[in-house]
């Protein structure tokens, strides 16, 4: 049952924030122009920060699951690891890129710690939030 209410509260959240990752990402410059045409320089930043963002919804909330469920020492190892990783990459990508290379790193490292997360989830708990079939009206999730 906790499988099943897992998968299906992380595919309503893809769902619903789907159409505004969509918008984000195939508009950036419009939407970036509301707050000011200065802002819309930063298109490819917002992309690069919303497709990690995006990951981690996809992935669902496996940093609290862990925790929830007596795994919170491998969630805080995954987490140091993961900031760690942010900040090297920060180190090696701003002088070049700027806050793109900053962007990219966080999402690089929002990444990381989302796969780690889940794949420690299947390894405790058999299961992934996402990649699955949907299991609305199945009796087993």
């Amino acid at each position: 049952r906790l499988r099943r209410i897992a998968r299906d509260a992380t595919r309503l959240v893809m769902l619903a924030t789907l159409p505004i990752f969509l918008i984000l990402i195939l508009a950036p410059r419009l939407v970036l122009g509301f707050f000011g045409e200065e802002f819309t320089t930063s298109a490819s930043v917002l992309v690069v920060l919303c497709i990690g963002k995006y990951f981690s919804a996809c992935c669902g909330p496996v940093g609290s699951f862990l925790n929830m469920t007596g795994q919170q020492v491998a969630m805080g190892r995954i987490m140091i690891g993961s900031a760690i990783l942010n900040a090297v990459l920060n180190f090696l990508l701003i002088p070049q890129y700027g806050l793109l290379g900053a962007a990219s790193a966080t999402a690089v490292s929002t990444i990381a710690w989302n796969v780690s997360a889940s794949l420690r989830v299947y390894r405790t708990h058999g299961f992934f939030f996402w990649f699955a079939l949907p299991s609305w009206g199945r009796k087993n999730g």
